[in-house]
């Protein structure tokens, strides 16, 4: 599927994946840390994780590097300038917002090329860690060697109007809700019943769980879900799947290549082609709670 015109312009700049040491440094990450516990203006916040964006305008998040906030611009701009030079590069205005992000839950398999004018270039993505709950533990970023040239997606082998979110029940587990509607549903025909079961998880049914149900239907999900990736045919490597990717089905990599895993290393920077597609490993498994992490998604004129 393609929706960017100017594919061949994007690929001109294409490359390999880059991991940039000691991008940020302890004092600047203990800056950036700060600047999050002083700012509650979430412009996502789940269950599975939040978002931050480099500070608001109008209760808006921000996207043009030159209305970041100066803690952010200060510290990053000198940084992008001099790690892409001679690039002329920007944030789209109706990008999704560069943002600092805390993980509870791994992200699944998903491609951030963005879908904003179908005449951008999508150009690099980046990615720097700034905490780890239990630094000797393994976290990792997922990469294939697929490219996607299509609006900003996430994978799945089933089609779905409604992608997985992960929900925590009263025992405090992550339970994947497949259909929210039919989880919806469900809790207001139950009202009378204080605690019921759905799927594997157990629920206390209160006006605050349907009405955060009802909140999550009523956002439209940034990324499309899409199967156009997936070949039943072609059998993903079981033991990359056990190693990383437990936390999701499968059927959502049958088709996909694999092509590396890059460990976390607080303050490091991972850079990427926007078209690669890549996912978190299960860092659930190896008893790391959560992840903070910084992001930016840059287009080249």
């Amino acid at each position: 599927m393609k929706y960017f015109k100017k594919v061949k312009e994007i690929k001109k700049k294409e490359g390999t994946i880059k991991e940039v040491k000691n991008f940020l440094n302890k004092g600047e990450i203990d800056k950036i840390l700060k600047y999050v516990k002083n700012n509650k203006n979430f412009f996502v916040n789940r269950n599975d994780g939040w978002k931050i964006s480099f500070n608001k305008i109008d209760k808006e998040p921000v996207r043009s590097i030159e209305n970041w906030h100066p803690v952010i611009k200060n510290i990053l701009s000198s940084k992008l300038r001099k790690t892409f030079p001679n690039i002329d590069y920007y944030v789209h205005d109706k990008e999704f917002p560069p943002h600092i992000f805390k993980s509870n839950y791994p992200l699944k398999i998903h491609a951030d090329t963005g879908k904003n004018n179908k005449n951008e270039i999508p150009f690099k993505q980046i990615l720097v860690p700034l905490h780890i709950d239990k630094k000797s533990q393994n976290v990792f970023t997922v990469f294939f060697k697929n490219r996607w040239y299509g609006p900003a997606a996430n994978f799945r082998s089933k089609k779905t109007t409604y992608d997985p979110l992960e929900i925590i029940d009263k025992n405090k587990n992550f339970v994947r809700i497949d259909n929210l509607k039919e989880f919806s549903n469900f809790l207001n025909k139950s009202k009378k019943k204080k605690v019921v079961n759905f799927k594997q998880g157990v629920f206390t049914n209160n006006l605050r769980l349907r009405q955060k149900i009802k909140k999550l239907l009523t956002k439209k999900r940034y990324n499309i879900t899409t199967s156009k990736l997936i070949n039943n045919k072609k059998k993903f490597p079981v033991n990359i799947y056990r190693k990383y990717l437990t936390h999701e089905d499968y059927a959502d990599f049958n088709g996909l290549k694999f092509w590396k895993a890059i460990k976390w290393k607080v303050g490091n920077a991972i850079i990427w082609d926007r078209s690669i597609i890549h996912s978190s490993n299960n860092f659930l498994k190896h008893k790391a709670f959560s992840k903070i992490g910084l992001s930016i998604f840059l287009n080249r004129k």
